[in-house]
């Protein structure tokens, strides 16, 4: 019977072992509908490794992303990137493969996995082979000129909901796989200091990544609303001395006018930054330079500083959002205190519309 039993355990090692799983580098499975998809848009393809665990979790979540693969030649260098992505549809969630080239801005293929959308609405577009092949070596930036539909118009919410997944995950694409080396935003330790960021503390410079992600989600005239008035130099990630995500920050620039005591009109310039931890919480708001002197005022020093920390310091990005701008201004203080409130819900609002799950 010990025999047998030693027998059975050989032959059921031996399948696991042989039974042409391929070769991922971490050890993990592959759906084999997946596989395939990958291999059929990078066929010098001779290893697949799965790389989702290298990411934030947010960040994945923020573009939709389920999986990342790093598709690589028999000379071992990445060719390719594929993306199990879920994008929203008419009628629920559509499941897609992207594969996205690694050497050149271009999207090398589509396929749709799963889907809920019916007949009437967006069935017919995801399950007609044109759509698919419009993916195919698609430039980056003509995923919205290039990817179109002539059909029912009804298709229509579909077809945004896929267009918008792409643009997310090419978005993703560029700043995660393709930025090469890691730019680190410009602050002094002045600023650092008000900012109350630690000695080993590090600030990743990820502002081209937010634009991008912001343009995705929003029209083309809130776009321009909202960066118009947001005044961004910098949205960071903040990385601890072991190179973990501990927060999120924006460094902002604005001006506004106020009348001088001769009557004649001033304009005052600043900045502001806004950081909080990787839960979206502990907001922190610190003035970092401005051209008014409150000691020319009739408050306080301190005045603006404690107003700050009464009305937005140690709360929520949600919270934040849900006052507004109904917050009292500073007797004294007005111009002040409102350009830093104005400032400060444009802040957050932008940061929600680019991350709306947050």
């Amino acid at each position: 019977m010990k025999k047998i039993l030693l027998a059975f355990l050989l032959l059921f090692s031996f399948a696991l072992t042989g039974c042409g799983i391929p070769d991922l580098g971490n050890g993990s499975g592959i759906d084999a509908e997946v596989e395939e998809v990958l291999k059929e848009y990078t066929p010098s393809c001779k290893k697949i490794e799965d790389e989702t665990n290298k990411y934030e979790k947010s960040s994945l979540i923020q573009a939709g992303i389920l999986n990342v693969y790093v598709l690589k030649d028999n000379q071992n260098e990445e060719v390719s990137y594929g993306y199990l992505v879920n994008a929203n549809g008419r009628n629920g969630v559509i499941k897609m493969v992207l594969v996205l080239s690694n050497t050149d801005n271009v999207v090398l293929g589509l396929k749709v996995m799963e889907h809920t959308e019916t007949e009437s609405f967006g069935k017919i577009l995801l399950e007609s082979p044109d759509f698919e092949s419009q993916f195919i070596n698609l430039p980056f930036d003509n995923v919205d000129t290039n990817v179109k539909y002539d059909g029912i118009a009804s298709a229509s919410l579909t077809l945004k909901g896929v267009k918008d997944s792409v643009k997310k995950v090419i978005t993703f694409h560029k700043t995660k796989n393709q930025s090469g080396t890691t730019s680190n935003a410009n602050v002094s330790s002045e600023e650092r200091a008000l900012m109350g960021l630690d000695k080993n503390d590090e600030l990743v410079d990820k502002s081209e990544e937010f634009l991008n992600t912001l343009k995705a989600n929003v029209s083309e005239n809130m776009y321009n609303t909202l960066t118009k008035n947001l005044g961004l130099k910098y949205y960071v990630e903040i990385l601890d001395g072991n190179k973990n995500i501990k927060g999120y920050g924006y460094i902002v620039e604005g001006k506004y006018n106020y009348e001088a005591e001769n009557g004649s009109r001033l304009t005052c310039s600043y900045k502001l930054s806004l950081t909080m931890d990787k839960n979206y919480s502990n907001i922190k708001v610190a003035v970092l330079s401005s051209e008014d002197t409150i000691k020319d005022t009739f408050v306080e020093d301190t005045a603006v500083t404690d107003w700050i920390n009464n009305n937005y310091n140690g709360k929520s990005i949600k919270e934040i959002s849900e006052m507004g701008t109904n917050v009292d201004s500073i007797v004294g203080a007005t111009f002040t205190s409102s350009a830093y409130r104005n400032h400060i819900s444009y802040i957050v609002k932008a940061h929600l519309r680019a991350f709306p799950e947050q």
